[in-house]
């Protein structure tokens, strides 16, 4: 029923979000760099649109604000639907978590994870981000920067509340990483129980206000990785439309299933997502049909295109939804985020 209502949320405001770009006035926004913060808080300061925005009243506007309308109402009925049980109790559902993970650098784990959790937020669910890589691209892509507590706070011992950050996307929340993280691959590999630090961090309760908390992981299959999938119950492998992208993935896949029997026995994986797809070329195909002949219904039906916009909405500390929502990238991610919630 639960996933039934997530689905049915996530269609209606994909479609209404795809009637709003086509029947509203033709925009592009242009954003200045993420680069420019507040440096009291490290909040990104308003971007500066560049071109004429829409017609005040426009049916764009309109139709945006029903999206808004739809979802409260769906939240609503969703918590008086599925949260009350016999005698007035209130079940409160876990958080699923998920990690992003794969060894190769480079195949899209950040935008993997940043835009599956902004087409969430949008749907209405809230969803959180934990940035596990020291070069912070999920924590620069949303406009973003530690300026204090970051992930490596979050590994000793500080509550989960106290270091989590809003976005500029409504229901997205991030726990911010930066360059000290490198450390904790040292510090971790000396501690005993050092992979489950984690796992304790993103107990049930702390994890309690989010739907979907989206673990982005380092591209090495080190400490911090193994933490991930400790806490993860599900995980999605991004692997780039590339012959070289593909060796090491049955590796990876028994990596993952190593971690399952000794650390996390509800680990499984979500599926394998074909990313940077080029639909002009002979090697996306045969890239393509060698995933789906080996792993059969594990590879996700969508697959992402390669994209400039999809490449350009990061400089921006955007999501490709908030920066270009008619691209082929946008509408990539919005049906994997539909599939994955099939998936869960």
């Amino acid at each position: 029923m639960e996933q039934d209502e997530r689905r049915a949320r996530l269609e209606e405001a994909a479609q209404l979000f795809e009637r709003a770009a086509e029947d509203g006035p033709a925009q592009m926004h242009c954003f200045r760099s993420a680069a420019h913060f507040s440096s009291e808080d490290g909040a990104p300061r308003r971007a500066h649109a560049c071109v004429r925005p829409a017609t005040r009243g426009s049916r764009r506007d309109r139709l945006l604000q029903q999206a808004r309308d739809h979802r409260e109402r769906a939240s609503a009925g969703a918590r008086a639907a599925g949260s009350v049980r016999a005698g007035g109790y209130r079940e409160r559902v876990p958080a699923r978590i998920y990690a992003i993970a794969n060894q190769k650098g480079g195949v899209g784990k950040t935008t993997t994870a940043v835009n599956l959790a902004a087409c969430l937020a949008e749907a209405g669910e809230r969803c959180l981000i934990v940035d596990l890589d020291p070069q912070a691209n999920a924590t620069s892509g949303l406009g973003l920067r530690a300026n204090g507590h970051s992930t490596l706070d979050l590994l000793d011992g500080t509550p989960l509340g106290e270091l989590v950050t809003a976005s500029s996307v409504a229901n997205l929340d991030l726990v911010p990483a930066k360059a000290e993280l490198a450390a904790a691959t040292v510090h971790l590999s000396a501690l005993e129980d050092g992979e489950r630090y984690l796992a304790d961090a993103l107990r049930e309760e702390a994890t309690a206000p989010y739907a979907f908390v989206f673990l982005d992981c380092p591209p090495s299959f080190g400490p911090l990785t193994v933490n991930a999938l400790a806490a993860a119950d599900r995980v999605v492998v991004p692997v780039q439309a590339e012959y070289y992208a593909l060796e090491g993935l049955s590796q990876l896949l028994g990596s993952i299933d190593l971690v399952k029997r000794r650390l996390n026995p509800r680990l499984g994986v979500a599926g394998i997502l074909l990313t940077m797809v080029d639909g002009r070329t002979r090697l996306a195909e045969d890239v393509e049909h060698e995933l789906r002949s080996h792993f059969g219904g594990l590879v996700f039906t969508q697959t992402v295109p390669r994209s400039v916009r999809l490449a350009e909405a990061p400089s921006h500390g955007l999501p490709v939804i908030a920066y270009d929502r008619r691209s082929a990238g946008a509408e990539a991610y919005w049906k994997v985020a539909m599939e994955l919630v099939d998936r869960t």
